[in-house]
């Protein structure tokens, strides 16, 4: 598509989906959605200072990362050579820095007359050491964007004259899928899929997780990270290395999906994309009552919401031992997740509120 002041291009800047299943919210995928509605979108993957530099360590995947991502403040700075006036540049929270208190992007983006849009992915407001940067990054940004109410009013809380704009984080339908389930007579599967800071999440349901395995043995499946973390348990469990090209195959067919979380001011703000990947899989996720949670799922339909131990340990208990009815809520969670939280779904949410604060981006068809 041709430059034009009228249809600005899009500059998406956010991790890569190797990394995290979160990065579903802004994917190659959802980059084409915007492309077919008329959007010139490109799609600029930045990989943290620390993975990069551990995985040219090890010689992993070391020529591909050398050829098409480079660290990220030099990837920044690259990306800053094709950004011209108008474009609008997205900017997907701000844990891909280095050094995060560091504005030198956000300024150059205003120096040349582009747009910078700044998404909050968490609630950073809430973090000793992010908050600053946070703050600095709201009073910079042309448009302020956030996943959750709870995030909107985390920021209204911080600066009352600010409208931010929820803009949805949607999940990659197209590449999580729900496949064949398993053969009834299997050991049922339960699974806790995640980023490597959150594993945490697994002690806290170590008793819980001990007396439901206590009751009827289930199959405890890890998802997380490059490296094998060390979980005291009680029971026995396995470990997957995070792929996204295998992300469908691991977690498809489990009978649960694991979603704790603490009642923290952080966590009331979290978009669930931890929910979301489970339902696309078409698993019912079993989660803490709080935040996002009680959004997106329909408490008894496609997964359940529980607030005790008590409960969870019942709820889980339900699903472990009835594969009919995991599979029944697992197939409405993926039909929920289509209609509800697919590219598809929420684009036209996305390109409706740009269009109405930086005029019309969509070229004609």
């Amino acid at each position: 598509m041709k430059q034009s002041s009228q249809h600005p291009r899009i500059f998406f800047l956010t991790h890569p989906i190797s990394i995290k299943s979160g990065s579903d919210c802004i994917s190659s995928s959802g980059v084409e959605v915007l492309r077919k509605l008329g959007v010139d979108s490109e799609l600029c993957e930045l990989w943290p200072n620390s993975l990069a530099k551990l995985m040219l360590k090890d010689g992993r995947r070391s020529g591909h990362l050398l050829f098409k991502y480079v660290v990220s403040p030099i990837y920044s700075w690259l990306a800053l050579k094709r950004i011209r006036r108008d474009d609008i540049v997205w900017m997907y929270d701000i844990s891909l820095y280095g050094n995060i208190q560091s504005l030198w992007f956000e300024k150059a983006l205003k120096t040349k007359g582009a747009r910078y849009i700044f998404q909050l992915h968490d609630n950073w407001l809430s973090v000793p050491g992010y908050r600053e940067a946070a703050l600095k990054r709201l009073d910079l940004a042309d448009l302020v964007a956030c996943l959750t109410p709870g995030l909107r009013n985390a920021i209204r809380g911080v600066r009352p004259q600010m409208d931010p704009q929820i803009l949805r984080g949607p999940i990659d339908v197209l590449r999580l899928q729900a496949l064949d389930p398993p053969e009834p007579s299997s050991i049922p599967k339960v699974i806790w899929t995640g980023n490597p800071k959150n594993l945490k999440e697994i002690p806290n349901a170590r008793e819980m997780l001990g007396r439901v395995f206590a009751k009827h043995p289930f199959d405890f499946v890890v998802i997380s990270g490059c490296r094998k973390p060390a979980l005291d348990l009680t029971i026995p469990w396995r470990w997957f290395p995070y792929d996204s090209e295998r992300e469908s195959e691991r977690i498809s067919g489990s009978c649960a999906g694991l979603a704790p979380l603490e009642d923290t001011a952080y966590a009331r703000c979290k978009d669930v994309f931890k929910v979301k990947t489970y339902m696309a899989c078409g698993v019912p996720p079993v989660a803490t009552a709080i935040g996002n949670s009680l959004e997106v799922i329909r408490d008894g339909e496609t997964g359940f919401l529980v607030d005790s131990q008590v409960a969870w340990e019942e709820r889980l208990l339900e699903l472990v031992t009835s594969p009919r009815r995991a599979r029944v809520m697992g197939m409405a969670a993926r039909k929920q997740c289509v209609e509800q939280y697919s590219h598809a779904a929420i684009i036209p949410e996305w390109i409706a509120v740009l269009e109405n604060r930086f005029g019309k981006i969509r070229e004609s068809l």
